[in-house]
């Protein structure tokens, strides 16, 4: 696999996760602050 495809295909694979943290995170406190989602206890 040459170095620039390897880049590429890390670089692709940073924007998705990064959204995917985006989007979780907007559903984690729009649940915790309509008070239905209780997060767990430490």
């Amino acid at each position: 696999m040459s170095i620039t495809l390897k880049k590429q295909l890390d670089y692709n694979f940073y924007l998705i996760s990064s959204k995917y943290f985006a989007l979780a995170r907007e559903i984690y406190f729009s649940q915790s602050n309509s008070g239905l989602f209780q997060p767990p206890k430490a």
